[in-house]
């Protein structure tokens, strides 16, 4: 496949992430769920400095925006500085604009953090948003980065990381893997970025709704275990064994709410199979009283996380069914996109 192919199909499939999303966020609008801060900063055009907390926030809602560099481990310093410096040249010769920024990263036990220098882009010119996407993406692989960070304008708040490498896809599990949703002020601790008064960050905190054809079985793009997000009182983590990420934030997890657990060794399972886990595994929630669920469910069907979602959703949907009166809600959480697919294609 050519890469244009490639990054035209990626960029439908975040455009149509991005619509259900926005189509959720404007519905919490206008419920008074949602609450919009009117901005004042005007963001600036000045390539020298870092903009401020309130102009980055105030680009975000404005413009489609990527963050990304040419640093790579590997390279010493002055290195990756001439590396920066041909990223910039190349980002010029194509009109972007942009604003330099520091991405960070800090383990709670380490005195500093680790620091690459950036670029937060922005594009002005609405009429060349696919343009823009593909711009950032061609140069994220040719200073062959893993992924970039991707905002769509709007008051969402939203963004994705897009794998550009094949390692890259490998630890995104996918094309894009969802980001997280826009916080300001940030502690020092894990990833973020530095503006000139602060810090902000992409985190998988609270939780964004998107309707399906159940009223009561909803599409959530956030996490599944943030319990103040969404307000579950029992939650359902079915998983492989190799997403060590949520492995860990499994087995760290201290919350009141009851939690259940179900790893897959393998890669792929049959559909039965995977009715027949999430079955069992509501049952032990149902037992429990639960009656407003959160569901995190990766497994593959032949291979395909497509195919597994669509059999994990079958046997949600079905479990729905049978158990209507025994329940509130269902928020399937879709970190990756598959079952937000399923919905584009009407299963």
């Amino acid at each position: 496949m050519e890469v244009t192919t490639d990054i035209n199909r990626i960029y439908e499939e975040l455009t149509a992430r991005y619509d259900r999303i926005s189509i959720s966020t404007i519905k919490g609008v206008l419920k008074g769920i949602i609450n919009v801060k009117s901005g004042n900063a005007e963001f600036r055009t000045d390539k020298t400095v870092a903009p401020r907390l309130e102009e980055a926030e105030d680009a975000f809602k404005k413009y489609n925006c990527a963050i990304f560099t040419a640093f790579r481990g590997g390279y010493t310093l002055e290195e990756n500085l001439e590396r920066n410096a041909q990223l910039k040249a190349d980002m010029e010769q194509r009109g972007m604009a942009f604003r330099p920024v520091n991405g960070c990263y800090r383990e709670a036990e380490w005195e500093y953090p680790c620091v690459e220098y950036c670029f937060f882009v922005y594009n002005a010119d609405k009429s060349k948003n696919k343009a823009f996407f593909e711009h950032a993406y061609q140069l994220s692989a040719k200073y062959d980065q893993d992924s970039f960070l991707y905002k769509r304008a709007g008051i969402n708040r939203t963004a994705f990381l897009v794998a550009t490498t094949d390692a890259g896809r490998k630890d995104l599990k996918g094309d894009i893997k969802f980001a997280g949703q826009l916080y300001l002020d940030v502690p020092d601790v894990e990833a973020w970025t530095d503006c000139s008064d602060g810090r902000f960050a992409f985190q998988l905190k609270g939780m964004v709704l998107i309707g399906t054809g159940n009223k009561k079985v909803k599409i959530g793009e956030g996490n599944v275990l943030d319990i103040d997000g969404y307000q579950p009182d029992g939650i359902l983590v079915l998983c492989r064994d190799s997403q060590q990420d949520l492995v860990d934030a499994c087995h760290a997890y201290e919350g009141s709410v009851p939690f259940v657990q179900h790893i897959f060794s393998k890669d792929s399972y049959t559909p039965e199979y995977i009715h027949d886990v999430i079955f069992r595994s509501l049952k032990k929630l149902r037992d429990q009283k639960c009656k407003q669920i959160g569901i995190h469910c990766s497994v593959a069907v032949n291979g395909s996380a497509t195919e597994g979602a669509a059999a994990a959703y079958d046997a949600i949907k079905l479990w729905a069914k049978r158990y209507d009166k025994k329940f509130e809600w269902i928020v399937l959480a879709d970190t990756y996109g598959e079952y937000g697919k399923l919905l584009d294609d009407n299963i």
